[in-house]
């Protein structure tokens, strides 16, 4: 088996990246394997999933957007050597060893002057062709086919993994992940010199969890023996289970990082104006884009030196995808967000994210009703409870992540959503109680819609999940958390104001309706010694309730990379 596994992607692309302004070219790419892999990165882990890598680089960045060949094999060797030499893997020592291992060899080739001639004459010359065969294609191991593509080539691309770590703690499993990419532009002039620019050495850092003994939350566990990639499911053991959630992670980072890259983002030109502030190009489902995806709106301007010179003036979305895949005279509809209204001619160009949203909240908690004496557990100094008084309200902070579903279900700026929520009732404690703490937590997950006027947006929700009473705190050498236990579903509305293209302020309010208990647990020094689901305990603690009325206010956030797998099995199931 090799030592390590390495990718070089070529991107080759015509001389002229655009043949119209704002029209996208869809660019060729060279590939031999995946992904390089450092010597000393394997940890706590000796084998690479390579077939569910592939899979991920296969949907993440193997992109609608590029055409895909391969590298000459020659032109690796040296890479290979140095690069599993180095002591210490990072982006720019990686980013030297490609320019002076198969950069200087693409240099070398591509300006040696029988190259050149084969060039000017297009590689249609049969005589070229034999004498290159022959003689100096016979020296480089190369063939008059190999030497074509490199004579196209535009871009050297190469994923690395630096860092590949599995460890345990008990039965909780973490893979820790440290790679990232490189990119080298390659440039070809006129008179047939090579320059190499570098153009991007970024890294990324993702990881992975699995637990072999889940705990039961609400009478469910977690699977880690099973991992969903949309309607596929693999039968894995909790190690592999970890390694894909942080594979998939990586690949998702890396084909953002991908698209972000200038020549390489999609771009249209508006041909057609429409009512409500909407424009419609000739892009779509051929070049890759998806419902709700984000576009700056481009126009160009004229300098005081004269120069023609492009700015961003406006974002849009798209909201009709246009099938130019089995119809090429469909347009894809956008509607504009931010900026002037504009007209035809200007461009577009993608703004890539991952679509998934962060939002935090704080906020008060009104109409709610913990007795106080359902808190008297573990105070045994006597039957009372740690509540000086029953707790009608608290303060709360929560966060949210939102995964776009537009693609999969064909509705604009609809979202599958899931959020946690830390509630501190406001209320006094008794005097003499002080290792003792009772709060709330919540988890619940649903759906938003978002209804948009320009840069301003109502936004509808509705979430099923879970409220915990906990009490915990600390008695004689044990920790302890005794917990209550509600089903409970809630609704709301909130007011949105794009900020900027990623950021949103938020005021929200929603209605909970909390029903009555259902199951306690008592844990101590995090070991469970009680779980139970059970009607019996509405009767114990038949007052008990933990809705209400919720206000909050928060900011949101488009993230571009995340160091974790979320929402990730959703991702193939894109259509729209």
């Amino acid at each position: 088996m090799k030592k390590s596994i390495f990718c070089i992607l070529i991107l080759c692309i015509m001389l002229s990246l655009f043949s119209t302004e704002g029209k996208y070219e869809r660019k060729s790419v060279s590939s031999v394997e995946s992904i390089w892999i450092g010597p000393n990165a394997f940890k706590g882990v000796n084998t690479f999933p390579y077939e569910f890598y592939e899979k991920m680089i296969d949907f993440y960045i193997e992109l609608p957007r590029f055409d895909f060949n391969e590298i000459p094999e020659p032109l690796l060797e040296d890479f290979r050597d140095q690069a599993n030499a180095l002591n210490v893997i990072t982006p720019d020592a990686l980013s030297e060893v490609l320019n002076q291992t198969i950069g200087q060899k693409i240099k070398e080739i591509l300006e040696d002057p029988k190259i050149q001639t084969g060039r000017i004459s297009n590689f249609k010359d049969e005589a070229w062709d034999a004498t290159f065969a022959g003689s100096k294609g016979k020296s480089m191991g190369l063939t008059v086919e190999e030497i074509e593509r490199l004579m196209n080539s535009a871009f050297i691309y190469l994923p690395y993994i630096s860092k590949y770590e599995l460890t345990k703690d008990g039965d909780e499993i973490f893979v820790e992940i440290t790679g990232g990419i490189i990119w080298y532009q390659v440039k070809i002039s006129p008179e047939g010199k090579i320059d190499l620019q570098l153009r991007i050495a970024s890294e990324t850092y993702t990881q992975g969890f699995a637990d072999k003994n889940p705990k039961q939350t609400m009478g469910m566990k977690a699977d880690y023996k099973h991992y969903h990639w949309g309607n596929e499911v693999y039968s894995v053991s909790e190690e592999l289970y970890a390694q894909y959630d942080a594979i998939q992670a990586l690949a998702k980072n890396l084909s953002v990082k991908t698209k972000q890259i200038s020549e390489f983002n999609i771009t249209g030109q508006i041909v057609e104006t429409l009512p409500g502030r909407k424009y419609s190009a000739s892009i779509g489902r051929k070049e890759g884009l998806y419902l709700d995806d984000g576009y700056f709106l481009v126009e160009n301007y004229e300098n005081e030196e004269g120069e023609i010179n492009a700015k961003t003036v406006g974002f849009v979305r798209v909201v009709k995808t246009a099938d130019n895949i089995n119809h090429p005279e469909e347009l894809t509809v956008f509607k504009q967000f931010i900026g002037p209204k504009i007209g035809v001619g200007s461009t577009l160009r993608e703004h890539p994210r991952l679509g998934i949203d962060f939002r935090f909240v704080a906020g008060y908690q009104t109409g709610m009703d913990i007795p106080k004496e359902y808190t008297n557990f573990l105070e045994f100094s006597g039957p009372k409870q740690l509540l000086k008084e029953d707790a009608k309200d608290q303060i709360f902070a929560g966060i949210e992540f939102a995964y776009n579903l537009a693609p999969i279900v064909g509705v604009s700026q609809t979202f599958f959503e899931l959020e946690s929520t830390l509630g501190i009732p406001i209320v006094s404690y008794e005097e003499d109680v002080t290792n003792s703490f009772v709060y709330t937590f919540g988890a619940y997950g649903g759906l938003s819609k978002k209804f948009w006027f320009f840069r301003n947006s109502l936004n509808v929700n509705a979430k099923f999940g879970y409220d915990r009473l906990v009490m915990s705190g600390d008695y004689i050498a044990f920790d302890y958390k005794y917990t209550i236990n509600a089903w409970g579903l809630k609704g709301g509305l909130a007011y949105n104001y794009m900020i900027t293209p990623d950021l949103l302020l938020h005021l929200g309010a929603d209605y909970k309706l909390g029903f009555k208990p259902t199951g306690l647990t008592l844990e101590f020094n995090d070991e469970t010694l009680i779980d139970v689901n059970s009607g019996f305990i509405a009767s114990k603690y038949p007052d008990l309730r933990l809705g209400g009325i919720m206000f909050n206010a928060g900011i949101s956030y488009s993230f571009g990379e995340l160091p974790f797998n979320l929402f990730g099995w959703l991702d193939p199931l894109k259509k729209y």
